[in-house]
């Protein structure tokens, strides 16, 4: 990850962060992928239609506590029903090369749950 400051519409200063993808990972970009994580809704409903995937499970409600590279975005094609428990998720990944607003290196476009 690279570190570059950010001054947002209200003038203050922030540290954003970008990813430097490796050659392999760059190779799965757009390519349906299988990733098993945990979910951090981002909605408030019992159904997530777009959450967060990340290698450990929900400790704070209100924040991930995890950096951007071990997170990924997810848009689900049809809500998923949230769970405690670890989950696996296909999608197509796309990789972000630049997000102020969120610092997100990861999404999964057309996500689904697959069953275990």
């Amino acid at each position: 990850m690279d570190e570059y400051p950010i001054t947002d519409k209200d003038g203050y200063e922030w540290i954003g962060v970008r990813p430097k993808f490796t050659e392999a990972i760059k190779k799965l970009n757009n390519k349906e992928i299988l990733v098993q994580g945990y979910m951090f809704p981002l909605e408030q409903d019992e159904k997530q239609s777009l959450f967060l995937l990340g290698p450990f499970p929900l400790s704070c409600p209100y924040h991930p506590h995890t950096s951007s590279n071990l997170l990924i975005e997810v848009h689900s094609k049809d809500p998923i029903i949230f769970s405690y428990d670890a989950v696996n998720i296909r999608g197509r990944l796309e990789l972000v090369p630049k997000d102020d607003d969120y610092n997100m290196f990861f999404r999964l476009r057309n996500a689904i749950l697959v069953k275990n």
